[in-house]
């Protein structure tokens, strides 16, 4: 029996594609990414500005409901408008949906729609600043799962994108970061990972190649968002700001026609005795009327930002750039221990550890 003759690369080739084909039969097409990325990165430019506009401060519930609504509205229509371009182009390419496909696509649709019931809950029970990486890990969840049966460099980039959005919690990485790098990776990053498919920069099984292409998606997510939080800790913030003691802001306010300059740093030194007054509330515990102000001194040197004559939320350390307070100011750690050896009553330690984080200069 003679033997078969050998296979040339190009049959190869072609074997190999009709096996990847089967095992990956879904044809994820680049505009989905496309759509569902600038989607992702609209809702998450506007739903905090549009929550904050309706002036619902203080209404938990009605900010839960307008944030979903708005979410689910948003999503819904992109979904209803993929759904209806796939349908079309396999139409015109005379195909049909595969069956895997249109069960991943539900998969897809109750990752997005746990996303907004998270959404919603957050609002009214906390860990609101968990929200956008928790949704970047579902987005990449979602992607990694339609790789699985389309595209290797889908899979592998939802995968990245999902590790991404894990490390930044597990790093405790300011939530100023957060919303820039959603936007980044969903309006910069998923239209490139479609481009990149558009391409075909991987027409065959290329580890190198692909690891490449992974790495220019998450670059293109990773680097515009630092250069955005960079960017608003120094918009509209001097660099020639006046730093004046307390006492010198005393000094110079007592002279005749002396007024706030626009800007002015007012600088607190390490050693300045501080008194801290709580307002705590709640349904554990409520206040008995009595002021309570504890004294602490300062750790390390500290500007405070004054804009014509009211404390600014900015703040900096020595050496290092302004930081918003309210994105880099957090509570790390809070513990309540009561004395049970009290006559009457219960004494109660409590131990909070407050930091003001931000990249290292």
């Amino acid at each position: 029996m003679s033997a078969l003759p050998p296979l040339s690369p190009p049959q190869l080739h072609v074997l190999q594609s009709l096996l990847v084909a089967g095992h990956r039969p879904i044809q994820f097409r680049p505009g989905s990414l496309v759509r569902w990325g600038l989607a992702f990165a609209l809702l998450a430019l506007t739903t905090d500005p549009l929550l904050r506009a309706l002036g619902l401060d203080g209404q938990a519930a009605l900010q839960a409901g307008v944030a979903m609504l708005w979410l689910g509205g948003g999503l819904a229509a992109t979904a209803a408008l993929d759904w209806c371009a796939n349908q079309s182009a396999a139409r015109q390419a005379d195909e049909t949906l595969p069956f895997v496909q249109t069960q991943v696509s539900k998969v897809w649709w109750l990752l997005l729609a746990t996303g907004v019931v998270y959404t919603g809950s957050t609002i009214v029970f906390g860990g609101a600043y968990q929200v956008y990486m928790v949704w970047l890990a579902l987005v990449g969840l979602g992607l990694f799962l339609h790789g699985l049966f389309a595209h290797e460099l889908v899979e592998w980039a939802g995968a990245g994108i999902f590790l991404l959005a894990i490390l930044v919690l597990a790093s405790n990485l300011p939530s100023g970061w957060h919303r820039p790098l959603v936007i980044s990776t969903a309006g910069l990053g998923m239209p490139l990972l479609g481009a990149l498919l558009h391409w075909r920069v991987v027409p065959r099984p290329h580890t190198g190649r692909l690891f490449a292409c992974v790495a220019i998606v998450l670059a293109a997510s990773v680097l515009p968002a630092l250069l955005a939080v960079q960017w608003s800790m120094r918009a509209n913030i001097p660099s020639d700001i006046p730093a004046w003691s307390q006492q010198e802001v005393q000094r110079r306010l007592q002279q005749p026609g002396a007024s706030w300059p626009h800007y002015l740093a007012l600088h607190v030194a390490a050693g300045t005795p501080i008194s801290l007054q709580l307002d705590i509330q709640g349904n554990v515990l409520r206040n008995s009327g009595e002021a309570s102000a504890l004294a602490y001194t300062m750790a390390q040197d500290l500007d405070l930002l004054l804009i014509d004559g009211k404390f600014s939320h900015y703040a900096r350390r020595a050496g290092e750039d302004w930081q918003n307070q309210d994105q880099w100011l957090r509570i790390t750690r809070l513990d309540f221990i009561p004395d049970l050896g009290q006559a009457s009553g219960l004494h109660i330690h409590s131990q909070a550890q407050v930091e003001l984080g931000g990249l290292p200069q």
